[in-house]
């Protein structure tokens, strides 16, 4: 009985879908057979072009306005210099140029896909161990369990602020509603093979297709560049932190944490301050007669 119900429900949803269709894809044919009637199709398509033409104009100025006002990026050798740093040893150095590497060569198609992200920060994690621990065979495991602790409470921190200033709605989010967000993934390839539909339907009117078709080539153009672009910038500065971290990591810095330094007193500051309190004590005059 519930099987029949649940049929009945999509039988209706897809009646109801049809009738909200039809109409406008009947306004197609019937809408150019007026204008052909009437000596208009010409001139309709000669409107039509114009506009597409207009606003692959605007929109090509406003994106290079965009990217003439974006600073560029900084060459590799420059980023490194400036980046790195200076308290650094030698074989961090040496870590951190090898991590500029395969910063400056990543392509943006290396953050499609969820292996080929973690592929890509096992490979920076792997040249900067190789890096300082040049003399072992497999360095990636030199570091002690609460060093990785200690990097795991780090990265914490700092991706918290990340995720409230830059994700949207991110400090209201659930971890639930975020899941059930991700397991809608498959919506998206669902509404690709919907739109390929309606361009198919669509070419009941062949030159408003060709028309729309052109226009959406040309857009798509324009934002791909845009899109590799910041996914390049983005790939970069993923793979310096990763980098950064795994510096840190294995150059023994995450071994003692900060409020272990600051709280750390040695034998000789105790001294110096006891002598310190000595040497304060007020002068005192001793009168007696």
């Amino acid at each position: 009985m519930a099987i029949k119900r649940k049929a009945f429900l999509y039988l209706r949803g897809a009646m109801i879908f049809l009738a909200l269709l039809l109409p406008m894809i009947s306004l197609l044919p019937l809408g150019w057979l007026w204008l052909w009637e009437r000596g208009w199709a010409l001139y309709w398509l000669a409107a039509a072009f114009s506009l597409s033409i207009i606003g692959y104009a605007v929109q090509a100025i406003a994106l290079r306005k965009s990217l003439k006002e974006t600073p560029e990026p900084a060459p590799p050798e420059l980023v490194a210099s400036v980046a790195a740093d200076p308290s650094w040893t030698a074989r961090e150095q040496a870590a951190w140029t090898a991590v500029e590497a395969i910063a400056s060569n990543v392509r943006p198609s290396e953050l499609t896909d969820r292996d080929q992200v973690l592929n890509l920060g096992m490979r920076t994690i792997e040249a900067v161990a190789r890096q300082i621990h040049p003399q072992d065979r497999n360095p990636l495991w030199k570091f002690t369990i609460p060093e990785a602790l200690a990097l795991i409470e780090r990265v914490s921190a700092d991706l918290r602020p990340f995720v409230i200033d830059n994700i949207p709605l991110g400090d209201q989010l659930t971890v639930g509603q975020v899941l059930k967000i991700y397991g809608w993934r498959s919506a998206i390839g669902m509404a690709e093979r919907a739109y390929d539909i309606w361009r198919l339907i669509r070419l009941v009117n062949p030159v408003t297709a060709a028309a729309q078709e052109a226009r959406e080539q040309i857009t798509k153009h324009l934002y791909a560049n845009v899109r590799d672009q910041m996914a390049r910038q983005l790939a970069g500065a993923y793979v310096r932190e990763v980098g950064r971290a795994a510096i840190d990591l294995y150059g023994g810095r995450l071994r003692v944490t900060q409020a272990q330094l600051a709280g750390h007193v040695s034998a000789q500051t105790l001294r110096d301050r006891g002598q310190a309190s000595g040497r304060a004590e007020p002068l005192r005059i001793l009168i007696a007669g």
